[in-house]
């Protein structure tokens, strides 16, 4: 009795584990299917975005640059709250988004639903920096040959965002950090708004690209001065 008692409770405890191997099976079913939908760019019914969309209003986390995980999420829940999109969609198109770092770290967490993985993400890139981590950040960030100062004064932005920094102390960073000690970017110094300094840093580099011409005086031949001939003495 008793060992027909114990291979009564083996089965059903079999029954169970493949009943859960099952559910996971069909989730993992359902985020295929979701991942593929998405990878043909087709916008799903009743949420009119997709992940061609996505791309072009937010960018993808890494965990890499220094930006805020919190604030990337209060960014992509704004954009599915906008749109609508299911809990189950927006799981998909976190995952997508997520690159460097946190896209190997993806791989290894089992989150399957987004508010586990949001959870995650949190719990593992939450890093809190302070004021003056964010300070040495602008300070050491420099205008790069390879870039406009337009796309310099956005990259600026984006580490000042970390925390709250004053607009007066976000425009002498960016000023100082182009290196150019002209009348021109000095002038810029005395903005006083951000979107100021945006569209000043606009003209700024249309001004740049335009070659600079020689003066007139640099153009004139210099004019051989004639020699003085020595006369001999009869």
């Amino acid at each position: 009795m008793q060992h027909r008692d114990q291979v009564v409770a083996n089965v059903e405890a079999e029954i169970q584990h493949l009943q859960q191997v099952e559910m996971l099976y069909a989730v993992r079913k359902r985020v295929a299917d979701l991942e593929n939908a998405l990878s043909q760019n087709k916008p799903a019914r009743g949420e009119d975005i997709d992940m061609s969309d996505l791309n072009a209003l937010i960018q993808p986390f890494s965990g890499d640059t220094g930006y805020p995980v919190t604030r990337w999420i209060d960014d992509f829940v704004k954009i599915m709250d906008t749109y609508c999109v299911s809990e189950k969609k927006r799981f998909i198109f976190a995952k997508r988004l997520l690159t460097g770092s946190a896209r190997s770290f993806m791989i290894e967490t089992a989150a399957l639903t987004w508010p586990v993985l949001r959870a995650e993400l949190i719990a593992v890139f939450d890093v809190r920096v302070t004021v003056l981590d964010v300070f040495k950040q602008l300070e050491a960030r420099k205008k790069s040959k390879n870039e406009s100062a337009l796309q310099y004064f956005f990259v600026m932005c984006g580490i000042a965002r970390q925390v709250e920094v004053a607009t007066e102390d976000i425009i002498r960073f960016v000023v100082e950090g182009l290196g150019d000690n002209s009348g021109a970017a000095s002038a810029m110094a005395y903005c006083e708004s951000l979107e100021e300094l945006r569209t000043k840093i606009t003209i700024y580099d249309k001004i740049k690209k335009v070659p600079v011409q020689p003066s007139k005086r640099e153009e004139q031949p210099k004019m051989m001065k004639p020699q003085k001939t020595l006369r001999k003495n009869a």
